[in-house]
């Protein structure tokens, strides 16, 4: 998924893409691959955080007509059903973007990487156990998947949703080892060490986290749609609360003032 890409010129390449393929639906309104690229890079840019709050509604509502569109093209589309998820889960109507991939696994029932966001997804609707599992298939789908940093870091995350800080710890561990540059991997890895009570470990995983990530806020993983799940949106300030006690800034100027 894109909620793990890397920041900066990774943002401006994903920026460029919505871009290049906009244009290309502007030349030819009904070019299948075009409608599908763009709204999953759409999807993709908010639920990174890149997208601002106030062009949430407008460009979402774009990427969707683009997706049904393509739909409508091509209904038994694995990779539209896939794409049209990301962009539901973007707007934070979870139940739904679990339909759309379902119905993707449906007309592919080897589309791992649908399999593996299914499982991200059951997390936002309070299923972290069933999270694992799904996640647990695509591993074993694809056990060398370009993807697997990403899917370990998803399962870690839904450990921690489920209160189980060790396994949490075990999953983000494969995570950094697959992929060392993935900061966010250092985070959670701070909060699965702060809830075993291991406060120095976590503390010091923070300041790696910090020290790769400068500037980074509290505020950086809000995404708009977050509060639709009460039992999530406790888990979520929970993990929040936990950044907060280990030196995770609130907000851009408390940064900026850190020595």
């Amino acid at each position: 998924s894109s909620e793990e890409f890397t920041r900066g010129t990774e943002a401006e390449r994903n920026a460029r893409a919505i871009a290049y393929f906009e244009q290309a639906m502007a030349i030819e309104p009904n070019h299948f691959l075009s409608l599908v690229h763009y709204a999953r890079a759409t999807g993709g840019y908010s639920l990174t955080g890149w997208l601002p709050e106030n062009e949430q509604e407008e460009r979402l509502a774009k990427a969707e007509d683009a997706i049904l569109r393509a739909l409508q093209l091509e209904p038994k589309s694995a990779h539209a059903h896939g794409a049209h998820a990301h962009v539901l889960r973007a707007k934070g109507e979870y139940p739904q973007a679990i339909e759309a991939l379902k119905l993707a696994l449906l007309h592919n029932p080897h589309f791992v990487h649908a399999r593996a966001e299914l499982g991200r997804t059951l997390i936002d609707i309070g299923q972290p156990k069933q999270a694992i599992a799904e996640i647990e298939r695509a591993i074993e789908m694809s056990p060398t998947d370009i993807s697997l940093y990403t899917w370990y870091y998803w399962a870690g995350l839904a450990a921690l949703h489920n209160s189980d800080h060790a396994g949490a710890l075990n999953w983000l561990l494969r995570s950094l080892q697959a992929n060392p540059s993935h900061d966010n991997t250092l985070r959670l890895m701070a909060v699965a060490l702060a809830d075993a009570g291991q406060e120095d470990e976590a503390r010091k995983k923070i300041g790696e986290f910090l020290k790769a990530r400068p500037g980074a806020t509290l505020d950086d993983w809000r995404r708009p749609n977050w509060d639709s799940h009460p039992e999530v949106t406790v888990r979520r300030e929970r993990i929040r609360a936990t950044l907060k006690r280990l030196g995770v800034p609130e907000d851009k100027l408390q940064s900026a003032s850190k020595p």
